[in-house]
């Protein structure tokens, strides 16, 4: 959004859209050149397991912006936030949204058997921690100071 609001991080796009693009894009891919996880079918095990993965990001995520809605701040990241929220699941991650996106993205490839997904893992985790975590976390510390640098020190930014 290049409108971004004065005294926002600046995050010019939705975050998810950095994991759901490349989801998107590895279905495509795997229509053209098949590249699977597991090459006769996925045993019964690795559905599960990706299943499972699934779930627990999508429900990591809804916690946290139960979270969000809870003390009245803002969730995207080109706007305001009117305070730190440092709640569970705040209090053993600094990021549970993108922690969850990331169980959510990995539990979709290992449900789908789809190897892309996985093979463009290592650009998703990076553009969110360069571009987008880096961003938040410049702007949290210019708006809460010592607050924001205290529970740094106290929480880890992934897990």
């Amino acid at each position: 959004m290049a409108d971004a609001k004065p005294g926002s991080p600046r995050v010019p796009f939705p975050p998810p859209l950095v994991f759901v693009l490349p989801f998107f894009f590895s279905f495509l891919l795997d229509r053209r050149l098949p590249f699977l996880i597991v090459g006769d079918g996925p045993p019964v095990a690795l559905s599960v397991t990706g299943v499972a993965l699934l779930a627990a990001g999508l429900g990591l995520m809804l916690w946290a912006v139960v979270n969000f809605w809870r003390v009245r701040t803002h969730l995207l990241p080109f706007l305001p936030v009117r305070t730190l929220v440092v709640v569970p699941p705040y209090t053993f991650t600094r990021n549970p949204m993108y922690v969850g996106l990331t169980l959510a993205y990995v539990g979709g490839s290992l449900a789908t058997n789809w190897a892309w997904p996985l093979v463009f893992l290592p650009a998703v985790i990076g553009i969110t921690a360069g571009f987008i975590i880096a961003r938040e976390e410049r702007y949290l510390g210019a708006k809460f100071g010592a607050e924001y640098a205290e529970y740094c020190a106290r929480v880890r930014r992934w897990l």
